[in-house]
C-alpha cells in the first residue's frame, strides 16, 4: 500500500493544539481524514503518541505541538500540519485534512 501511503505521509506532524483550544499543546482523540487525506484517521493518545490508521494499518508515532503548528514523526518520516480556525489538521496538499471527531 504505496509503503504505508508513504509511511503515512507522515508523521503528519501535527502541531495541533486540539479543537476546542486547549492550551496544554497536547492533542487527544481521533482525527478523521477527509476527502483526498492520505490515511483514515490519526488518533493522538497519551505520552505525545499518535497512530496513523488506513484500513486494517496502523503505524505508530510522535508529535509535538508549537503554536499552531503540529510535528509529526512516524517511521522515520515527518510532516507539518497547521491547525485551522475551525480546529481540524491541516496538511495541505497530498498530506489532506482531518478533523476531529
Amino acid at each position: 500500500m504505496k509503503t504505508f501511503k508513504g509511511s503515512i505521509l507522515l508523521a503528519l506532524v501535527v502541531g495541533l493544539t486540539a479543537c476546542g483550544g486547549s492550551d496544554s499543546g497536547a492533542l487527544s482523540g481521533e482525527y478523521i481524514g477527509q476527502p483526498g487525506s492520505w490515511v483514515d484517521k490519526l488518533v493522538f493518545g497519551p505520552g505525545n503518541e499518535v497512530r496513523a490508521v488506513d484500513g486494517e494499518e496502523t503505524a505508530l508515532g510522535i508529535y509535538s505541538v508549537d503554536g499552531k503548528q503540529v510535528l509529526v514523526a512516524i517511521s522515520g518520516d515527518q510532516s507539518t500540519l497547521t491547525i485551522t480556525d475551525n480546529g481540524c489538521l491541516d496538511g495541505g496538499g497530498m498530506a489532506g485534512v482531518y478533523c476531529k471527531r
